[in-house]
């Protein structure tokens, strides 16, 4: 007996070739794919009940090499998948106790895979990210004439140095705002992360657009971020992807 891993629906066939390669999940077997009905396929791998079951696999997410392997291995299937067929990616776990109860459940839920795979047809996952200022990225402009400051020009330049730095803190912050506005206004879905406290991230966003449009994006992007640059902020947008944050069909484990 083998429990069932589901690591994405693909639309249509798949070419056994495209999988060729990519890693397996920890003591689990080669990915493969599955028909779900006519027009979809699931790529699947069968796993070991004695690790992967709940109680298990609860207290395996403590281990984060192990964790961290395994999810390696979930993307690296959608990543060799997506330049050649049109992929939607499960979340990582999404695991059945059998073949037969994977395929039961999921068929319940094929109007909704068929529609996620449709708004996703033609798209790409792009993701922004948009540090904090860091000093060693600050456009300080001229160097200041060397000299030995007064005590009250020593003092003077705290406070100047001090209100620079606030002044900054509110640009970046609004900057960045902007920033993300200007791009979600060009794509077809955006959607942010969760900054947890003490994160040196403004801002951690994805962005769904067509790949027509990328390069466009991409220049949108250099424009609206200048300022942001300008004060020592990191801006890094990272892409293609498959379309791991706008997978939305709600895959249910059995």
């Amino acid at each position: 007996m083998t429990y069932l891993y589901v690591y994405a629906a693909v639309a249509g066939k798949v070419d056994a070739a495209a999988l060729a390669g990519v890693p397996t999940l920890p003591d689990g077997g080669v990915p493969r794919a599955l028909g779900l009905d006519r027009s979809v396929s699931l790529i699947v791998a069968d796993v070991p009940p004695a690790i992967y079951n709940a109680e298990t696999l609860e207290t395996r997410l403590a281990d984060l090499d192990w964790v961290a392997e395994c999810g390696v291995a979930h993307h690296a299937v959608s990543d060799a998948l997506a330049e050649t067929s049109v992929v939607l990616p499960m979340r990582l776990f999404t695991l059945f106790s059998s073949e037969a109860v994977a395929l039961a459940t999921l068929r319940r839920s094929t109007s909704a895979i068929a529609a996620a795979l449709k708004r996703v047809t033609g798209q790409q996952e792009w993701v922004l990210r948009i540090g904090r200022p860091e000093t060693a990225r600050l456009d300080t402009g001229a160097a200041k004439a060397p000299g030995v400051p007064s005590g009250t020009s020593f003092l003077r330049a705290k406070a100047d140095a001090r209100r620079e730095e606030a002044e900054r803190a509110q640009r970046v912050t609004t900057g960045a705002a902007q920033v993300y506005d200007t791009l979600r206004g060009l794509a077809n879905a955006a959607t942010t992360r969760v900054i947890e406290p003490g994160n040196t991230l403004l801002v951690d966003a994805a962005f769904l657009i067509a790949a027509t449009k990328a390069a466009a994006f991409q220049e949108a992007l250099s424009t609206a971020a200048a300022g942001l640059l300008r004060d020592g902020c990191p801006v890094s947008l990272t892409g293609p992807w498959p379309p791991y944050s706008f997978a939305a069909v709600e895959d249910t484990n059995g």
